[in-house]
């Protein structure tokens, strides 16, 4: 192209899907970018929610609290672009992580 790339690398998607809009707003995820760890806020007691790299692999795997946080240790992680994955009962949303 104009720009001198060569090459060009697969799209990801970074949406929800199936749920409400104002229920996918409340998830708050912070620091951003994150360097020791990060504060997930608005799920659901219980939720599940999965890391996932660039790649697509599993990086960390939990469940929420009583009171709908978790507290995810990214100290030691590689500086990237992760995405958080958070499924509650039979809906799914995804948010974007960078760890620096």
């Amino acid at each position: 192209d104009a720009n001198g790339c060569q090459a060009q690398s697969l799209p990801i998607y970074y949406g929800s899907v199936g749920i409400p809009a104002a229920a996918a707003r409340s998830l708050r995820i912070h620091p951003q970018p994150a360097h020791d760890r990060v504060i997930i806020e608005g799920l659901i007691a219980g939720a599940e929610l999965r890391v996932l790299d660039a790649l697509g692999r599993v990086r960390s795997d939990a469940r929420s609290t009583v009171d709908g946080t978790l507290l995810l240790d990214v100290q030691g992680w590689a500086a990237g672009t992760y995405v958080v994955e958070v499924r509650e009962g039979g809906a799914v949303v995804r948010r974007a992580l960078v760890v620096e």
